[in-house]
């Protein structure tokens, strides 16, 4: 009996050794997923909304245009899906674990709004997949990658798919001809027209809750993306009122709400919805040029 028993220890030890062993040459290799590298280190400065912020919004590129000792670095986007990201208790949670308070700088805060982080559906406000709940922020993050990796990510993580250190996903190999682009806008708007929507009072809760947590560590600015005209379309038509709101809610606590919506046909997208790799570098230039008419000169 006492041999059975550690042989089975010995067993259960082998076992947990082989798969410590398999997810550091995952952390190490980076074949996890389009989200993993989001949840290793705190940041002091954060972009954060949907996967149009995820794609478009490019932190490389407002770090360089951005006054040196101007905010706190590095500045890392933190922005993730729809269904995972939208303005949540959730999401909120999993910030307040990512930012930490720099002694000598203020941070920036970038959250992209629009009206599908800010809405109610039939399944109410509940976020459909929970990526984020009860996430932790630290390297190597077991946890996540026991939970949420599988083989295939681990062995063919995704050609199209480029999650950079800073949290960018960039979108590359993708046909981008007007062809290719209109029928993936078709698909895209046919997913998004099956969505009722409505003004959530809840997620506008939590994206002012939002605020008030990172205006203690630094300067918040609202921006929405540009999309396609017929995503524009679509937002204003569920929401026609969507940018004076915003507006409103920024002038209320003393922020800049940056909108770009009606530039929306100006940047080419992959699908309506997210901006080609080459544009969301030119939309962060243009965003950043915005952000340094506001910044105080050093």
């Amino acid at each position: 009996m006492k041999r059975f028993v550690l042989q089975g220890l010995l067993f259960a030890l082998l076992l947990l050794a082989g798969v410590w062993t398999i997810l550091t040459w995952i952390d190490r290799k980076g074949y996890s997923d389009e989200y993993y590298k989001r949840l290793l280190h705190p940041a002091p400065s954060l972009i954060l909304g949907t996967s149009r912020a995820a794609q478009g919004i490019v932190p490389e590129v407002l770090t360089a245009r951005l006054p040196e000792g101007a905010f706190a670095l590095p500045l890392e986007n933190f922005a993730f899906t729809v269904v995972t990201s939208p303005y949540s208790e959730t999401y909120y949670k999993a910030i307040k674990k990512k930012v930490y308070l720099s002694r000598d700088k203020q941070g920036l805060f970038i959250l992209a709004v629009d009206p599908y982080s800010l809405r109610a559906d039939k399944a109410g406000e509940q976020e459909k997949w929970l990526h984020l709940k009860g996430a932790t922020i630290q390297k190597p993050n077991y946890c996540y990658l026991f939970r949420y990796c599988r083989p295939h990510k681990w062995i063919n993580p995704g050609k199209h798919c480029t999650l950079h250190d800073d949290g960018w996903l960039e979108i590359s190999g993708i046909p981008v001809d007007s062809a290719s682009v209109a029928a993936a806008t078709k698909r895209k708007m046919s997913e998004y027209n099956d969505w009722e929507i409505q003004k959530s009072a809840g997620r506008i809760d939590w994206l002012i809750r939002t605020i008030d947590l990172l205006k203690a560590h630094g300067t918040v600015y609202l921006v929405r993306i540009p999309v396609s005209p017929q995503m524009k379309d679509r937002e204003d038509q569920v929401w026609p009122d969507f940018d004076q709101d915003i507006q409103a809610i920024a002038d209320s606590i003393s922020l800049h709400y940056f909108s770009f919506i009606q530039q929306s046909g100006d940047y080419r997208t992959t699908d309506g919805n997210h901006l080609y790799r080459d544009d969301a570098i030119l939309f962060s230039k243009a965003l950043c040029d915005s952000i340094l008419l506001c910044t105080p000169s050093q």
